[in-house]
């Protein structure tokens, strides 16, 4: 990210060959470029920074994070501190509103049935998401499986404020009884993502076999 500052002179006197060096203490922000000249500011006036000061934001940063810079002011007459705030927006990711659709087409997911089940994932932040977005799928049951290396739901982007549907290919037992309750466990995440990745709370929901949904 890339700003170019002003500063005001609000005093009586010219100040000559200002500087401004900015800082920051914030684990989610880094500075590049933190020095910027702004010239000679005659009393009352302001002056547009020569250059930028650059800076980039952690990829998992809080959407509405308030970074809250300091800047040194320096001239030949003195020297003096401002602050200033730059709002970071980034993506929310949740998992929500799960559903299946049986083979059979009654609602009713039966013994040895493979069923579709559907979670809407969601951007809830004020940032598009452009790097893979998608939901992690798992079950805690010997009587339920997902097939090998299709439990991440993956798309290219997700809007702000927009939701997607991901669904899975879910299919009992055959030897499943009536009644048998397989829990899942949706959570929003990242392909391939290693670390500071953006990623939902878990969000587990329940389908019963042999009983129709809810």
């Amino acid at each position: 990210i890339s700003l170019e500052l002003q500063a005001n002179n609000v005093g009586v006197d010219d100040a000559h060959n200002v500087i401004g060096v900015v800082s920051i203490d914030d684990l989610y922000i880094s500075l590049g470029n933190s020095s910027i000249e702004f010239g000679d500011i005659a009393a009352g006036g302001s002056s547009s920074s020569a250059g930028n000061i650059e800076f980039t934001s952690a990829h998992n940063v809080p959407d509405g994070h308030s970074a809250e810079f300091t800047i040194l002011f320096s001239s030949e007459e003195d020297q003096w501190e401002g602050n200033f705030n730059v709002t970071i927006h980034a993506p929310v990711l949740t998992v929500s509103n799960p559903s299946f659709t049986d083979a059979g087409g009654d609602g009713v997911w039966d013994a040895g049935e493979e069923i579709t089940v559907v979670v809407l994932l969601n951007n809830e932040g004020s940032a598009d998401h452009n790097m893979y977005p998608g939901v992690y799928l798992s079950e805690n049951s010997n009587d339920a499986w997902l097939p090998d290396d299709m439990e991440f739901f993956w798309f290219y982007a997700i809007a702000a404020g927009t939701s997607m549907p991901a669904d899975f290919t879910v299919t009992a037992s055959e030897d499943a009884n009536m009644g048998t309750e397989v829990t899942f466990t949706a959570t929003a995440s990242e392909m391939n993502c290693e670390e500071n990745c953006i990623e939902s709370e878990p969000f587990s929901f329940t389908f019963t076999i042999g009983l129709p949904i809810d």
